[in-house]
């Protein structure tokens, strides 16, 4: 549906992003989401049906622990997350 076609393009724009820093090589993002809260509102926009709960990068380069923490950095300066939302693997080539 709507909400998942729209986490994809999130995945895929990021994934674009996070390519284009230095020593990042080839990547694949997840982005999770927490199911909205229930507060009774029936005006409540779409947008806000669901709400990011965290980031898993798992990237070429991100062995090297400067790497790591610019793909940590990017991340949680795109979303507003706190780092400990942001976990980064190294990609297995």
């Amino acid at each position: 549906g709507y909400h998942l076609q729209k986490g994809i393009a999130k995945e895929l724009r990021l994934q674009k992003m996070l390519s284009s820093i230095a020593g990042v090589g080839e990547n694949q993002v997840m982005i999770t989401w927490q199911e909205r809260e229930e507060n009774g509102s029936v005006f409540q926009s779409q947008t806000e049906y669901k709400k990011l709960k965290g980031v898993i990068v798992a990237a070429e380069g991100a062995a090297m622990p400067s790497v790591k923490l610019s793909i940590i950095d990017a991340v949680t300066s795109v979303y507003g997350l706190p780092t400990s939302s942001v976990m980064v693997f190294s990609l297995e080539q």
